[in-house]
């Protein structure tokens, strides 16, 4: 999922796989993106699939097809991956490998609303009520039905869709909800039971630092209940502005100002965590970095070094602008296309997942709690936002796809051992149609990257195992 941020804080998330360069300085890095521009196509799609009588009312879908590898005269099956939250991005990646072994077309939908899949004008209130989960499924359902018309695939031409984070949530729903449709789904770190608080994001985040470097996640703990104490001393608020270079000064009275600071300056951990690749030496260089800074004693105390490490990762700006009314500000722009009005708008009306800090004995303190976000949403869209309502709208998904008590079937997921999301997408069931696999030593949506000799013996392994069991999957009529 993504962490909406920018000073904004809310939830979920999309690969980090360039979040963080591995040299010395830290810097944020940007995709790498090829040359050449791919060449998207588009598709009509129905702005909503459940009021028959605005059926007239459409727009246009962005996708991209990949038939470098399809076998047509041999049955060849057709890959579909799903976007999620985030503008679509080339058609590479793992599916691309499986497809060149199976003969498969491939295609790539880019999700309503992100990007340039732009169903209305603008982000108004009023139009964003054409954006959910339920509406992107049926999106789905209507560009496979329609593409296996219109590329006059075969008769028993089998549609293997592929996602990951939230996108790999809808290919496990698509795969329930759609089965005369959708023959198999490959589901990587899916957050399957949405409801309103995840403080086992953090929790995760915690054990994994810990256990790689416990003396990184003392001096980290340590930075994080010194900041909470200076809060409540005189002065130590304008202390803590100056240290990490804030815009303008904190206001201790004020709690959403507070919790966003927390929040924007504590995510550089679950950010490497988050979006670590697993190599065949088995290290986390990113984390390496910043617990050298972190547990370097000459640098002064432990919040020293926390400022230290955010200066860092953001000395390209004068200061840092953390505050609350800013990043309402920017999320309360109807006219941005960027992600972030979007995917707050679907974790506050339907999935949630608020990423809160444990009440106590968190290296993060507890400054982030859901009163905060639930301010975000009422702030953002104008519209009076409860634990009881958000409660009742993940409640909703739940009753549909079942959450941890899913019945799909013929559905891989893909978890990570060190995931922060991992606790969401683990699934009660011993279906054996329904297959889990757990990474050892991989994060968010690994197994999705495109394959490389560098990769993790566990890592090679799951994919191969993925690999196996789409041959058998194929092979049922």
């Amino acid at each position: 999922m993504f962490f909406v941020r920018v000073t904004v804080p809310i939830v979920l998330f999309a690969v980090f796989s360039d979040a963080f360069r591995l040299n010395r300085g830290l810097k944020r890095g940007k995709r790498e993106t090829g040359d050449a521009e791919p060449d998207y196509k588009w598709f009509t799609q129905i702005l909503d699939h459940f009021d028959p009588s605005n059926v007239e009312a459409k727009w246009n879908q962005r996708y991209l097809v990949n038939d470098e590898h399809y076998r047509r005269k041999n049955g060849g099956p057709v890959f579909l991956e799903i976007s999620g939250e985030l503008e679509m991005t080339e058609l590479t990646g793992a599916g691309l490998n499986y497809a060149e072994k199976f003969g498969a077309m491939c295609f790539k939908l880019e999700h309503r609303y992100y990007g340039k899949s732009r169903p209305t004008s603008n982000l108004s209130v009023q139009n964003l009520r054409y954006l959910s989960s339920h509406q992107a499924l049926a999106d789905i359902a209507n560009f496979i039905w329609h593409m296996t018309s219109l590329n006059s695939f075969p008769a028993g031409t089998k549609w293997i869709v592929f996602g990951g984070s939230y996108a790999g949530s809808l290919a496990a729903w698509s795969r329930l909800k759609y089965p005369h449709l959708i023959h198999a789904a490959v589901a990587s770190s899916p957050i399957m039971e949405p409801k309103p608080e995840f403080p086992d994001y953090f929790e995760t985040v915690h054990d994994v630092i810990a256990n790689y470097d416990v003396l990184c996640a003392d001096s980290i703990y340590e930075a994080n209940s010194l900041f909470e104490q200076m809060i409540n001393i005189t002065g130590g608020a304008k202390i803590l502005s100056k240290m990490f270079r804030l815009c303008s000064d904190l206001d201790p009275r004020d709690k959403n100002q507070i919790a966003n600071a927390a929040n924007e300056l504590s995510f550089v951990f679950p950010e490497i965590v988050q979006s670590s690749k697993a190599t065949d030496g088995g290290t986390m260089e990113s984390l390496d970095i910043v617990c050298e800074i972190m547990t370097d004693s000459a640098i002064g105390l432990p919040l020293q070094r926390y400022s230290n490490v955010d200066y860092i990762l953001n000395s390209e700006v004068d200061c840092r602008n953390v505050a609350y009314r800013t990043m309402i500000t920017l999320q309360r722009n109807e006219e941005n296309f960027d992600f972030q009005r979007q995917w707050l708008w679907q974790c506050c009306t339907e999935l949630g997942l608020f990423l809160t800090t444990p009440d106590s004995g968190s290296m993060f303190g507890s400054l982030i709690d859901v009163q905060y976000y639930l301010n975000t949403c009422s702030d953002a869209f104008n519209s009076k936002f409860t634990k009881s309502r958000v409660t009742r709208a993940t409640e909703i998904n739940r009753i549909e796809f079942g959450g941890k008590t899913f019945k799909g079937t013929r559905v891989v997921i893909v978890t990570g051992s060190i995931d922060p999301w991992k606790n969401n997408g683990i699934i009660d069931t011993d279906d054996p149609s329904v297959v889990k696999i757990t990474i050892d030593g991989t994060s968010h949506c690994a197994d999705m990257e495109p394959w490389d000799e560098d990769d993790s013996i566990p890592l090679t392994e799951a994919r191969e195992k993925i690999e196996d069991i789409l041959t058998e999957w194929i092979s049922i009529e």
